[in-house]
Parts: structure tokens; C-alpha cells; sequence
């Protein structure tokens, strides 16, 4: 989720930044969404090491998701205020984390939410398909191999509280920057 998230934030203000680029990669990110994920996966197998499979295809799946809402957000954000930045400085990590990110925040929270469901989602599926040692994939495989249902309902309520955790640490690690900022300014 880190990877796709640094890519497709990255992508997306590339997009909402260049019309050019937004046109050059359009085709490309309407292709990833709509390629039916089982072929996705598919391909993926044949060009590379089994081991690596569930990490590209699902970051292969879950860019275009958080790449075209960071466009969105860009493209979103008031001109004015664009304006106003560029009057006192050019574009930089702090104008991206302090204008940027905030204003771009409610589209990145929900396409971040829908993110984590499909690509845990898909990561599961995709161990399991390839038989990736050591993976909620296989254990899932080998339960329903020995006719272990209950293992199986277990792993579905991992995958539940996974995919809970990582939507929700987002907002507790901002609320803890923002009591440690709050904290330093009192």
C-alpha cells in the first residue's frame, strides 16, 4: 500500500499538473482499471518470479484508483489559491504538504479507503493462486484442502481487521502529528 500510495499520489500530481501528462497517461490508467484482475494477475505470472506477483498486481490494480483521485483533487483545487503560493515561492514538498495534500484530502481519503479493501483483497487472491510460501493465500488454500472451514471464517476475519487497520492508520498517525504539532506550539 506504501508503494502504490507513493506512485499513485505521485502520478496523479503529475496528471492534475500537466494536461500532457494527463493525456498521456489516461489511456493507460483506463487500460489498468479495466483489465479484468484474474488476466492482470495472469500476465503478471508469466513476466515475473512467483514470490513477486501479489505485490505488482496489486499495485498494478490500486494506482490508477489513488492516481486518478490525486488528479482529481488537483484539478479540484481553487486557482486562486495556487496563485497565491506561486506569488511567494515555486512548487516544493512544503507547498505539496501544506496546500497541496490538504486541499486534495477528501478525494485521497476515499479512493485510500477503497485502495486497501481491493488490494488486500487481491493480494489474498493472488497468494493464493501462485501459492506464495508463507501467506494468508496458502493458509487459506491448505484450509479448505483438510476441509478446515473454521480456519477459513478465521482468515476472513484477519483479512476484515487488516484491511481495517491499514484504512484506518492513516488517520490515527495524522491525529498523532497533530497533537505532537499542538503540543509544540503550546
Amino acid at each position: 500500500m506504501a508503494v502504490s500510495t507513493v506512485i499513485g499520489v505521485a502520478l496523479g500530481l503529475l496528471q492534475g499538473m500537466s494536461r500532457f501528462l494527463r493525456n498521456l497517461f489516461t489511456p493507460l490508467m483506463i487500460f489498468l482499471r479495466s483489465l479484468p484482475m484474474i488476466v492482470l494477475i495472469v500476465i503478471v505470472m508469466v513476466v515475473v518470479k512467483y514470490r513477486y506477483v501479489p505485490v505488482i498486481a496489486s499495485t498494478m490494480i490500486v494506482v490508477p484508483i489513488i492516481s486518478e483521485a490525486t488528479c482529481e483533487g488537483c484539478l479540484r483545487i481553487d486557482r486562486e489559491l495556487i496563485d497565491v503560493y506561486r506569488m511567494n515561492s515555486g512548487f516544493n514538498l512544503r507547498i505539496l504538504w501544506s496546500v497541496y495534500l490538504p486541499l486534495m484530502a477528501g478525494y485521497l481519503r476515499q479512493a485510500y479507503i477503497n485502495a486497501v479493501g481491493m488490494g488486500v483483497k487481491l493480494a489474498v487472491t493472488t497468494e493464493y493462486l501462485v501459492q506464495t510460501k508463507e501467506s494468508l493465500g496458502k493458509a487459506v488454500h491448505s484450509s479448505i484442502y483438510f476441509s478446515d472451514y473454521q480456519d477459513v471464517y478465521a482468515y476472513a476475519l484477519v483479512m476484515i481487521l487488516l484491511v481495517l487497520l491499514v484504512s484506518e492508520m492513516p488517520v490515527w498517525i495524522g491525529r498523532a502529528v497533530s497533537r505532537a504539532a499542538g503540543k509544540q506550539t503550546a
